[in-house]
């Protein structure tokens, strides 16, 4: 469902609602929940990161993807550190957060900032398995691998193909352009990338504009048409999202105040 509801609402609060679905319904903490986005995001980056890697062993990454690659590699890299961080060291990570709010944060915030990092912290708890972590990095890499491969497959139908090299290279750089805030599904995040890659490639702009289109419409029928099937068999309605997203909205700025 929360693939669904990002179909449905911008900048990725689909994940929100999850979270707070996941509370409601089934008992997870609010921290758990976040928790398991972040690992989920990370290892979503990873893949992407090693499509494009196994792309530039094959055929090399052009100049336009380069700059790309090198952000992701700094940014998800050192998000996989932390997450292992938490993982294999939670109780020195949480000193050393003490620390740095205690020398670094006005006093007024000090005991919020504690409690949110110690619920954050927590959170991990759920999956405190170095070998937890790592099945996911291997259904992440899985499900990817089966998205690319629908790619290809879609092109059929358009008349056109392209190599194993050129296909890692428009899947990592589409999906890397999803991790960006945007609007509902992702639209233009999404798509752009894919576009620059394919008409680098030689595909005619207007058949590289027509095949994104599709496919986008395909991924987004079929994420926001299962999400709608689960809402209906767990008795949920839009309003119910709204609520729960109202929800979160208050949750925020309880934090924030």
């Amino acid at each position: 469902m929360g693939r669904g509801a990002n179909n449905i609402y911008p900048f990725r609060t689909g994940e929100i609602v999850r979270v707070l679905l996941l509370r409601q319904r089934n008992d997870i903490p609010l921290p758990a929940g976040l928790a398991s986005i972040l690992v989920e995001r990370v290892f979503d980056g990873l893949t992407m990161i090693l499509l494009l890697i196994l792309a530039a062993v094959i055929g090399g990454i052009p100049d336009y993807l380069q700059y790309v690659l090198w952000m992701a590699v700094a940014v998800f890299g050192l998000a996989l550190v932390f997450v292992y961080g938490l993982v294999l060291w939670p109780t020195q990570i949480q000193k050393w957060s003490t620390w740095l709010i205690a020398h670094l944060s006005p006093r007024r915030f000090r005991l919020r900032l504690y409690g949110i990092v110690e619920r954050f912290i927590f959170g991990f708890v759920s999956i405190r398995s170095p070998r937890t972590v790592t099945i996911v990095l291997v259904c992440s890499i899985t499900v990817w691998t089966l998205e690319t491969i629908s790619y290809r497959l879609l092109m059929n139908a358009f008349g056109f193909g392209v190599n194993l090299h050129h296909l890692l290279l428009m899947s990592g750089a589409a999906n890397l352009g999803t991790a960006l805030p945007s609007g509902p599904g992702n639209l233009g995040t999404f798509d752009a990338p894919a576009i620059l890659v394919l008409t680098a490639v030689g595909i005619s702009q207007n058949t590289a504009v027509s095949y994104q289109a599709v496919l986008h419409a395909v991924l987004w029928c079929t994420e926001t048409f299962s999400g709608l099937w689960f809402m209906w068999r767990s008795g949920l309605r839009k309003a119910d999202l709204d609520r729960t997203l109202e929800e979160g909205v208050r949750v925020g700025e309880r934090l924030s105040g």
